[in-house]
């Protein structure tokens, strides 16, 4: 039910019933001694959740929502991309396609997630066939930062490399699109 990929300087987890990926660790150093795991995981295990959402029970750091939002021919307000189930097609060390059938809506939506060596990078490809439509889909990740003591808002800032960070207490701060940044200062 999850399978692991990895290359010298990232190791992910993917849980193939819902197609979710977490935890993701990116290796900072040669060492390997400073990694960052920027995807949050559940304080529940699948076991544990007495929700009935694949989605919600599998929880955990990012996934694709198709269709978002409420769409005729779907169960659940995040697709059944979110939800499963999928079928894994392929795999190797550092990759795994999966498929999963988009039952009513027509068509198949095949994920690909990837690792290239000497990259820190999850590349994540999402193909829509056979779906014929207006459909919102989009990408869910969902970020933790180990060492804040407080919530903040983390987006991107239009048109630059970089994110702006807003706290709990309103201040904000603009950094680089770089975990290493985000770590060394605590956001």
């Amino acid at each position: 039910m999850i399978e692991q990929i990895q290359c010298d300087l990232v190791q992910a987890e993917v849980v193939t019933e819902v197609g979710h990926i977490a935890p993701v660790r990116f290796r900072l150093d040669v060492s390997g001694a400073t990694v960052a795991q920027p995807y949050s995981l559940p304080t529940w295990t699948p076991e544990e959740c007495t929700v009935d959402i694949p989605a919600i029970r599998w929880l955990r750091g990012e996934f694709f929502g198709f269709p978002l939002g409420v769409t005729d021919g779907a169960e659940h307000v995040h697709g059944a991309a979110a939800n499963g189930p999928w079928d894994l097609t392929a795999k190797r060390d550092d990759r795994l396609t999966l498929s999963i059938d988009l039952g009513d809506l027509g068509g198949t939506l095949e994920k690909q997630v990837s690792l290239r060596p000497g990259h820190r990078v999850l590349y994540n490809q999402h193909t829509i066939t056979g779906v014929e439509g207006r459909f919102n889909y989009g990408h869910h990740p969902s970020s933790i930062f180990p060492k804040a003591d407080r919530g903040c808002d983390v987006r991107p800032v239009e048109g630059r490399q970089e994110v702006s960070i807003t706290f709990e207490d309103g201040s904000r701060a603009e950094a680089p699109l770089d975990w290493q940044w985000l770590l060394e200062h605590d956001a």
